[in-house]
């Protein structure tokens, strides 16, 4: 999900940006996200608050997946 918005140009556009990642994982699963920046396009702090926005009714363990599981996994070609 990095280069979602250049973070110094597109502050406008981060609530959008928030229901595009929230459409994504509603119709994908958080099993096919994963968290990423364009920094220093797209600044952490961005990238943080888009996951966390569009997953406020979600498990812990299914932000894990989006922060490091299923990185975790492509890394290291797990099923």
């Amino acid at each position: 999900m990095s280069g979602i918005l250049d973070s110094r140009l597109d502050t406008v556009y981060k609530a959008a940006c928030v229901e595009q990642v929230r459409r994504f994982i509603g119709e994908c699963g958080p099993e096919k996200m994963m968290f990423g920046t364009d920094f220093p396009v797209q600044t952490h702090a961005d990238s943080v608050y888009f996951v966390e926005e569009a997953m406020v009714n979600y498990p812990a363990a299914d932000k894990q997946k989006v922060y490091f599981d299923n990185a975790s996994r492509l890394i290291f070609m797990q099923r």
